[in-house]
């Protein structure tokens, strides 16, 4: 008898294990199909699996696939519903009801003994977790100030266990969640979209607590399969809660392959072979390594590709530490930002690549107009004159300092810090040594005080100005912004500027005050902004429904492969 229900059981589970391989390899509406990979490198390594930990679009790429946010914006600019359906605000603007979707579902896995479906619970504990100061939390500064009892759930919660939850977060039933704000903030919902405030499993972080960071559990398209030396791989999840406009079961790939990057030229290389499905950075001088030389094109072997160009929103700019000897001097930061010629820089080192800034930190788009007078000016002579005044000459040299480049030998980041070293170098006498490190190597060093110099590039994570300045705001606070604050700038002006402009709703005052910002940042020299990058990749024409945000990151679930024959 037993042995008769054993052995209907496993033809029912069998049954159920067809039925899904054969999803795999149907065709779907639409012209659409099931299965295949899309492999892709990364040069920075995703190793811990909480999407607080690091807002790299590096491993936003990676996580995003796992872990899903409540709201998402499209390219417009628009705030769509995700996870949750509905956004609601009082008179005053700072209760907020938030309602969930009822069918959604964290991925199978062994943390769960009964329901898997997410609850307000879920959200409750993971945005106490983006407030609290866990230590596999970067996101802090994002939410904490904003929302009722946030402060001090961060301060008690600063390197300890996680213990009670916020008072201004508040469970309505299972689908509705309320927040309370300490003031009316303008874009709130637009912050619940950034990709790394995914939502977390609360019983997954019961059943794993600190081996959380290798056992991901989301409710996203995709769930870590397995861990390789050379990468890993995301597999699909077959009980992904949404579906395509022809009412397919997404996602469509089977599995995700993200590989390390060992060098440049690796990626080119591996795309002409078709072991890589994308090129995310393609000097000019490397042509040749991803699509063949010119004899291979008159003999037909060239890579059948498809290019896709976006006005990107990714500053690179230069970075100090401007409360530590030299550069806690406004005249050595302003001294380097006259020494270097950003034009240069685009046209000769990057061969043409970048928008070179003249305006500001922020770079002109549909949501900012930068101030019409040129603030970044390239003057060799007023920039020695600069750096004399600011006490350094030939009895009293500039000491000898290393800058801090994560970057891949060859690629374009590579190229554009060896040319500003050159400049300052031969417009100012000053020497840098370039020390070649991982995006989590050069950031340790800018917390250990070890970085006093360092190449950096902003992603703002919804668009508005107001992305970009909040890189520069918080360091006057009792609690430092440990997101994004790095360079330890320090202005009450700034600061209290920006609390405005965070709730002000004109869209004219804010441009006016956005403007303000732009004007300190670049007459106190906290950074020196470099050029602006379009979003410029390379994609194998096997690969369908590709698209790609203004940030950098990419649907997956969409994604579908289908051979050109």
């Amino acid at each position: 008898m037993i042995s008769h229900f054993r052995a209907l059981i496993f033809l029912v589970v069998l049954s159920l294990f067809s039925c899904r391989e054969n999803l795999e390899e149907k065709n779907a509406q639409g012209g659409k199909k099931y299965g295949g990979t899309f492999t892709f490198f990364s040069p920075e390594n995703t190793t811990i699996f909480i999407p607080y930990y690091s807002p790299s679009v590096y491993n936003q790429r990676v996580l995003s696939q796992i872990f899903e946010p409540l709201f998402q914006i499209d390219d417009k600019g628009r705030i769509k519903s995700n996870l949750a359906k509905k956004f609601d605000l009082n008179r005053d603007g700072k209760i907020i009801s938030i309602t969930l979707r009822s069918n959604v579902f964290f991925q199978d896995d062994d943390c769960f003994s009964d329901d898997r479906r997410m609850t307000a619970e879920d959200v409750k504990f993971s945005l106490e977790f983006a407030c609290s100061g866990n230590k596999w939390n970067s996101l802090a500064g994002l939410l904490r100030d904003k929302i009722v009892g946030g402060k001090e759930h961060y301060l008690a919660t600063k390197n300890k266990t996680y213990r009670n939850g916020i008072s201004g977060i508040k469970i309505i039933n299972d689908t509705i969640i309320q927040l309370n704000l300490t003031d009316n903030f303008t874009n709130f919902q637009k912050l619940l979209a950034h990709p790394s405030l995914g939502i977390l499993s609360k019983k997954a972080f019961e059943y794993y607590q600190h081996n959380l960071v290798n056992h991901p559990v989301g409710t996203g398209p995709f769930r870590l399969k397995a861990k390789r030396k050379d990468g890993f791989v995301l597999s699909r999840n077959p009980e992904y809660w949404k579906k395509d406009n022809f009412g397919n079961q997404l996602p469509f790939l089977s599995e995700i392959h993200v590989c390390n990057l060992n060098g440049i030229n690796q990626e080119y290389s591996s795309f002409s072979k078709k072991e890589a499905d994308i090129i995310f950075e393609l000097p000019v001088g490397q042509l040749d390594f991803a699509f063949g030389s010119l004899r291979d094109a008159q003999n037909g072997k060239n890579l059948l590709h498809r290019v896709v160009l976006k006005k990107g929103s990714k500053i690179n700019y230069l970075s100090f530490d401007c409360t530590s000897p030299p550069f806690n001097n406004a005249l050595v930061r302003k001294a380097i930002g006259m020494a270097i010629d950003r034009k240069r820089i685009c046209l000769d080192a990057m061969n043409g690549e970048g928008n070179y800034e003249i305006n500001g930190f922020v770079p002109r788009s549909s949501y900012y107009n930068p101030n019409i007078g040129q603030l970044l000016e390239f003057n060799p002579i007023m920039a020695k004159e600069l750096l004399t005044k600011a006490g350094y000459n030939e009895l009293k040299p500039f000491p000898k300092l290393t800058i801090f480049v994560n970057a891949q030998r060859g690629g374009v980041a590579d190229k554009w810090s060896k040319d500003l070293v050159y400049q300052l170098k031969k417009n100012l006498g000053i020497s840098l040594q370039i020390k070649y490190c991982s995006l989590n190597e050069k950031h340790q060093a800018i917390l250990n005080r070890r970085a006093k110099i360092w190449k950096s590039a902003w992603i703002p994570d919804y668009p508005d100005a107001e992305a970009y300045f909040r890189v520069f705001y918080g360091s006057t606070s009792k609690i430092a912004n440990e997101e994004s604050n790095y360079n330890n700038y320090n202005n009450f002006k700034f600061d209290s500027i920006y609390g405005l402009a965070e709730r002000t709703k004109n869209h004219k005052k804010r441009m006016i005050l956005h403007n303000l910002l732009d004007q300190i940042l670049i007459q106190e020299s906290a950074v020196v902004p470099i050029f602006s990058e379009d979003l410029f990749v390379i994609v194998n024409i096997r690969v369908r429904d590709f698209n790609i945000s203004n940030s950098g990151i990419i649907d997956f679930s969409r994604i579908f492969i289908k051979e050109v024959t």
